[in-house]
């Protein structure tokens, strides 16, 4: 059983007419979210076997807090289409993880990463982590705030492959 979990960055600073889209760093309440974020996928037991994210620096911030949070000693791996790419274009990192790879992490932007987790979740109940956050599958829209988590169960052997019905059970964590 293998897991895809897309975490959207923390909260980052108001766009600025002199500093670029890429270059905005996360606030002060961005770094708490992202460290909430790596509290919240350890205490959901995910171990996390590679880690991809977008190139902009706070998704970059985010990537670091929650890889420091999960004990995640591996290399970040940043992919420049996890900037600005749109939903059918998010999965290509994964062409090249290994079969053995059982748990990704994959850390970008909205709107492109809700639509993927929508696309991905297509009409499959979504579970709340906790109960506070449960609600009728029928009223839930998936869609990531800041420093959102959601983790797929998918049913399959290789990551090149993946399927909608793979998927097992969609999960909303943050």
């Amino acid at each position: 059983m293998k897991q895809l979990i897309l975490l959207r960055h923390a909260e980052a600073q108001s766009q600025q007419p002199d500093l670029a889209d890429f270059d905005r760093s996360l606030t002060d309440l961005g770094r708490t979210e992202a460290l909430d974020a790596g509290d919240c996928l350890r205490s959901a037991t995910v171990r996390i076997d590679a880690l991809f994210a977008s190139p902009a620096r706070r998704a970059k911030e985010t990537a670091l807090i929650v890889a420091a949070r999960l004990d995640f000693n591996r290399e970040l791996l940043y992919e420049q289409l996890l900037y600005q790419g749109g939903p059918e274009v998010l999965l290509q990192p994964l062409q090249h993880c290994n079969a053995a790879v059982e748990t990704v992490l994959i850390i970008g932007h909205n709107p492109s990463l809700s639509a993927l987790a929508r696309q991905i979740a297509s009409g499959l109940p979504i579970a709340a982590a906790t109960s506070a956050n449960r609600r009728d599958a029928t009223e839930t829209r998936l869609e990531l705030r800041t420093a959102g988590a959601c983790r797929f169960a998918l049913e399959t052997d290789s990551w090149g492959n993946l399927q909608p019905q793979a998927v097992t059970s969609v999960t909303l964590l943050r």
